[in-house]
């Protein structure tokens, strides 16, 4: 079925806290693995399919469709949703200290368990408050974004009180500032702030200079429309490509444009200059979100996005449980930057004559990306170590 006529309705929020509560006892008075094995898949399956149900909506509201519904929809997510993940982390704290963890590890891996502790922050009612806070704070900036005539002041407020209220949370949690728990949350485990550190002054040191240099004599990036004119065209070119990889990138994409998991064209709310991946649990597919205007790099960012969904898609269908059907922030680049490389044996397709010039872009964007993320990465931890 075509993702237009699936149909969204609002999760029963009162009667999900019910069940998680209860999975939550009977956990705690579990006589056998089986049992207490059950009952934990069950707490999993009602988020699960919470998320799945809040995805749904969520993607229609990225695509400007049902704008004014799915805003007031995703408000009632924001409130309702901490206070349920903090019941669904004390189902997960139990496993993690019960007499059964072993068989869960030999069942499902130890990696179940690390993901559960970089994702279990919601520990008392002030962090659920301020997350809700935070959470709504979000998207009204998001709404003040969409706007054709911004109010940078607003804006400005928006995100100064965003600083405030994470500082307050790692406060209520028990972190030494938000850094830290930014790099638990981003699931920052094999390396730390000295780490990144390092990173970013050698990218400061070597490719930052590189990139002020082609500035200075001018060589910059050139702008060339792509031999596919629409949506449509630039859909019917990925499917080429993704069938002649692999079979299993084949069945990827047959799925895909079969059930219409893709929205590439602009319209009146959608959000602007959006490139993205959304997953979809219970279903174990992916929606991917673009504005396609023709331009010719604009072909390797859809190419992107759909390498991001093919790796949710294969992992849901080897990874029994759904949190591992998604990696952590760290790596999810890898996958789709890879694809991007994989495309160009197919450029002829999607820029014509412009290969080379694509290419030459292609390479310049990575670089200047590079020094673009670690400003970014230095920016938040100075904002986060010293509130302005």
């Amino acid at each position: 079925m075509k993702f237009s006529k699936w149909y969204y309705t609002r999760p029963h929020y009162s009667e999900i806290k019910k069940k998680l509560k209860d999975c939550k006892n009977r956990m705690k008075t579990a006589m056998s693995y089986q049992m207490f094995r059950d009952i934990w898949l069950e707490a999993k399956r009602e988020i699960e399919y919470m998320e799945f149900q809040e995805e749904i909506i969520y993607i229609r509201h990225l695509c400007g469709i049902d704008y004014q519904y799915s805003l007031g929809e995703i408000e009632i997510q924001n409130k309702e949703d901490p206070l349920l993940y903090a019941l669904y982390d004390e189902c997960n704290r139990i496993a993690a200290t019960s007499q059964y963890r072993y068989e869960l590890e030999q069942e499902f891996g130890k990696q179940i368990f690390e993901h559960m502790n970089q994702h279990s922050v919601t520990q008392n009612s002030d962090a659920i408050r301020l997350q809700s806070e935070e959470s709504a704070l979000k998207m009204q900036y998001r709404k003040l974004m969409v706007k054709d005539n911004r109010d940078e002041e607003a804006l400005y407020q928006v995100f100064r009180k965003l600083i405030e209220i994470r500082c307050n949370l790692a406060d209520s949690l028990g972190y030494i500032s938000y850094i830290d728990l930014g790099y638990h949350i981003q699931g920052r485990q094999d390396y730390k702030i000295r780490e990144i550190s390092d990173f970013r002054y050698n990218i400061q040191k070597y490719i930052t200079p590189a990139i002020a240099d082609m500035k200075a004599k001018k060589i910059g990036l050139n702008c060339f429309p792509a031999s596919v004119t629409n949506a449509e065209e630039l859909i019917s070119t990925i499917v080429t490509i993704y069938k002649d990889l692999s079979d299993e990138t084949g069945s990827y994409i047959e799925e895909i444009t079969q059930k219409e998991l893709y929205d590439l064209k602009g319209r009146e709310n959608k959000r602007p200059n959006l490139f993205t991946c959304c997953m979809l649990p219970y279903e174990k597919l992916p929606f991917i979100i673009g504005n396609y205007t023709g331009d010719g790099m604009e072909t390797g960012y859809m190419v992107h996005e759909f390498g991001h969904g093919f790796v949710f898609y294969t992992a849901a269908r080897k990874q029994p449980l759904y949190e591992l059907h998604r990696s952590f922030p760290a790596v999810n680049e890898i996958h789709s930057k890879t694809m991007e490389h994989f495309m160009f044996p197919y450029l002829n397709m999607f820029v014509g004559e412009h290969k080379k010039e694509y290419i030459r872009n292609h390479l310049m964007q990575q670089l200047e990306n590079m020094t673009y993320q670690c400003a970014i990465d230095e920016f938040e931890h100075l904002m986060y170590d010293k509130i302005i």
